[in-house]
């Protein structure tokens, strides 16, 4: 199952981390998209596979301090997960 975050999205998260920490008023949505063919094999808990996905973003962000000393995870949200062409989520800020 793909719910783990390899070390090139973690470098990229490191990133995201970063500018949030930086510019405390960015909030950040994060939208997990499954493919057909992992939705197909993961059946009914696709979407529940799905929220996993973007439930690890946000747990690797959510101890992450702003320069006000407070931590990340009250300015992410989580969106409802989609079907798509391919596996991602995606980041919007």
């Amino acid at each position: 199952m793909v719910t783990e975050l390899t070390d090139k999205q973690k470098e990229y998260l490191d990133t995201v981390g970063k500018m949030m920490s930086k510019k405390t008023d960015l909030e950040l949505q994060v939208c997990p998209v499954v493919s057909e063919a992992e939705a197909k094999q993961w059946g009914d808990a696709w979407t529940t596979n799905a929220h996993n996905r973007s439930a690890a973003v946000k747990a690797y962000l959510a101890n992450v301090k702003d320069k006000t000393d407070k931590v990340l995870s009250s300015r992410i949200s989580l969106c409802e997960p989609q079907k798509g062409d391919k596996p991602l989520v995606i980041l919007g800020v």
